[in-house]
């Protein structure tokens, strides 16, 4: 369980051992473990956030069968969430890895290794919900977005009612950038990249993924005409 939280403490160590030896499960299901917690804690302020993004004409019963099948869909939800981790873990790693490779096709860049290391750094992320969880706790904001809002981030000082804007000043916070730097301590150590190099093919990488979330959120968005 140690080797989880590893890339906080020893950052070298740990790159060197997911350089010889890159295991993911054991961390994979820590982290997929601490989300599942998480999630549970954080569902009532989702349900919540939830009736309030719906339109003006919902009606108080509309509002309450929501409510109730956000709540009775928690255990499949928290079942599911595993598989839904893996599935987007795994995506991120091979489009950094496909990236890598068009960079220089030649060098020896190997998926697995960056998998795992995908998968040790997303501790961060994992840190980052805790932190928004706590966050919540501890101010019982009501707004819609306070749900999602990560503490230190840009969002948090510059508000916007507007979800695919407030989506994308949440994302540029701290944990970000230390997950970013992570990753690119890792590629540079995986692929003899330079530091340069590393960091513009993980921005590449996680710009990609940014552009398609913000995306999806607005598609939802204009798809079932929410308030956000």
């Amino acid at each position: 369980m140690l080797n989880t939280f590893s890339i906080l403490f020893s950052p070298r160590e740990t790159y060197m051992r997911i350089n010889s030896k890159p295991n993911w499960l054991g961390t994979f299901l820590i982290l997929a473990i601490l989300s599942i917690v998480m999630y549970a804690l954080m569902h009532p302020f989702l349900v919540r956030a939830a009736l309030a993004h719906l339109p003006s004409s919902a009606a108080p019963a509309d509002k309450e069968v929501v409510a109730q099948t956000l709540r009775s869909e928690l255990p499949v939800r928290c079942a599911f969430l595993p598989i839904r981790l893996l599935i987007g873990w795994s995506t991120f790693a091979f489009v950094l890895f496909a990236i890598c490779k068009a960079f220089t096709p030649s060098e020896p860049v190997h998926f697995i290794k960056i998998f795992s290391l995908e998968v040790h750094a997303e501790l961060i992320n994992i840190v980052a919900q805790a932190a928004t969880l706590i966050n919540l706790f501890i101010m019982k904001d009501a707004s819609p977005n306070a749900t999602t809002l990560v503490p230190f981030s840009a969002a948090a000082f510059v508000g916007s009612k507007d979800i695919v804007t407030f989506s994308l000043l949440n994302s540029l916070n701290f944990f970000t950038l230390l997950y970013i730097a992570i990753l690119t301590i890792g590629i540079s150590i995986q692929s003899g990249f330079s530091r340069v190099k590393s960091l513009v093919i993980v921005l590449l990488t996680w710009s990609a993924y940014l552009l398609f979330n913000v995306g999806t959120i607005k598609l939802m968005r204009d798809t079932m005409h929410l308030l956000i």
